[in-house]
Order: C-alpha cells, then structure tokens, then sequence
C-alpha cells in the first residue's frame, strides 16, 4: 500500500493482503463465484497496482478493481466478449450454436446470440452431439470430461478416464460417427 509500508498485497490465484508487514495473511477474494464472505476476483492474478488510492488487479479474467482496500472489487472488464479458445464445436444443424473451452476461462456455449459460461476452471475440448444436439460436451485439462444436457444447461455426467491414466493438457476426442 502506497500510504501504509507495513499493508502488503499479494496474488496468485487468490489476493492476500497483510496489515502486519508480512507476519499474518488474509484472503481478500474467492476466485470461484461471488460469496456472501468474499468478493470474486478471477483466479491466476498477474498484477496488483495502485492508481489515484484504488488497488487494481489485473488476471486471466480481466481486470477487477477495488476502493477500498480489497474489501470489495468490480469487474471493469464485465460484458467485454474476450478470451481465448482452446477448441471449440459447432451444432450440426444451426451455425449459431457454438460450444468452446477457454483458456483459464472455463466452457462458454452461444447461443441466441449471447454466450453463457456453462463450467469454470480451464475449459479444452467442446463438442456438440450430432445425433442429439441438445447433449453438449465440454472438457478440463488432462481429459476430464462433462457432458451436459438440456442445450448445456444441466451437467448430467463427469466422465473421467478410465484406470490411472491422464490425457494431455488438450485431450483431443471426437464422437463415434454412429
């Protein structure tokens, strides 16, 4: 803190803040959905900065900024359509149906012209089945895979490799022809 030596600020995937120059450390933020005790700041935090007495953060999902001291953050990227795909998958009927895994960002699906986060963490692989477009598949890295039904709105099956092996960061899959 620019005002205060002995307030320190780190990050990573959470932000911590010590008010006792580095001898006790609080969480400032969860990184998973916004709860009644901490507020959401995306995970994998890059940069904390100081600009005019507000304390920026800037990480994989954007940048968040905070008034008063990390007690509270907004999102001042919010409504902004960034991110970056690993794979994405289209509807074998309707070209405005899409499904993609973002790096960091998790599974967004389009569709009405709006996309939706339908899973967090690192989303890798997406596919939408041909013979039932309404069952969409998503994956996380190393080859865990979701499959979802209702147009990706309900997780119906976590389908994970079988026995002791992983996949790769991006496990590559596709669906049987029939």
């Amino acid at each position: 803190d620019p005002d205060d030596e002995s307030v320190i600020y780190a990050s990573g995937v959470h932000i911590w803040k010590s008010e006792d120059s580095g001898l006790t450390w609080t969480v400032q933020n969860n990184w998973v959905w916004v709860n009644e005790t901490y507020p959401y700041v995306h995970a994998d935090n890059h940069t904390l900065d100081f600009y005019n007495g507000k304390l920026y953060a800037g990480c994989d999902g954007g940048i968040f900024m905070s008034a008063d001291d990390g007690d509270t953050f907004s999102d001042l990227s919010s409504g902004l359509n960034i991110g970056q795909f690993y794979r994405i998958g289209t509807h074998p009927t309707d070209e405005n149906i899409i499904v993609g895994g973002l790096q960091d960002n998790g599974a967004y699906l389009r569709k009405n012209n709006n996309w939706y986060q339908i899973y967090g963490a690192d989303g890798m692989e997406a596919i939408i089945d041909h013979t039932d477009p309404t069952i969409i598949y998503s994956s996380l890295q190393n080859g865990s895979i979701n499959r979802y039904s209702s147009n990706g709105e309900v997780i119906d099956e976590y389908l994970e490799i079988p026995g002791e092996e992983s996949g790769g960061w991006i496990t590559p899959y596709i669906m049987h022809p029939t």
